[in-house]
């Protein structure tokens, strides 16, 4: 796993724009589990930020408005129209008075089910009834606290055939996401809302 870069890559039609965690964040490592082995990235190869949350999305969103774009926040999109000269616009509000912005692509992470509903044509009623029965993932994160240091020796790894499938060592990261002294041991259980794991206590996924 040598020669890794990690970040985010935008691509519409033949044009794309790279950006590269490693020229804004501090270095880090990963294992991954897997059936044939373990995998493991080198320090240096993942990076993330040493400070408070919300950084990444922060020091993205200055390289964007470095490159122009303009970023708006506190609104709720309405409507999202295809229009005739093939451009979309998106009409949304924002305190209390409703705006629009056209442009020739979009990219939503509105879920589907949700955006389904504010697409103008509006889409056809199965369309929009398979839509509704779409379910999404969600995961429980169960915190361990420990006072044992350098566990995992790396910042997470990936483990297969478990009700979990990841594991984080919460110092790894950055010492500043625990007490001093003290140790976070992160399990993430995969899963979907109100199912089993959903609704089992604390004391019922430490069984697990």
């Amino acid at each position: 796993m040598e020669n890794i870069v990690h970040g985010v890559v935008l691509a519409f039609n033949s044009r794309s724009h790279a950006y590269e965690f490693s020229k804004h964040v501090a270095p880090a490592s990963a294992t991954a589990f897997g059936e044939e082995g373990i995998f493991t990235c080198r320090a240096g190869d993942v990076a993330y930020i040493l400070s408070e949350d919300g950084e990444i999305a922060e020091r993205i969103a200055d390289a964007t408005r470095g490159h122009g774009a303009s970023i708006i926040t506190e609104s709720r999109v309405v409507e999202v129209e295809e229009l005739s000269d093939g451009n979309i616009c998106v009409r949304y509000e924002q305190n209390g008075e409703r705006k629009e912005i056209q442009g020739s692509q979009v990219v939503s992470t509105i879920p589907l089910t949700n955006l389904i509903k504010i697409l103008k044509p509006s889409a056809p009623s199965e369309i929009i009834a398979s839509a509704e029965r779409l379910e999404y993932r969600s995961f429980i994160a169960l915190g361990m606290v420990t006072e044992k240091q350098n566990i995992l020796k790396c910042s997470y790894m990936y483990v297969l055939n478990r009700p979990y499938n990841r594991i984080s060592e919460m110092n790894q990261f950055s010492p500043l996401t625990s007490p001093a002294g003290e140790n976070i041991i992160m399990v993430e259980i995969p899963c979907l809302m109100n199912s089993a794991a959903w609704n089992a206590t604390k004391e019922e996924l430490f069984e697990m």
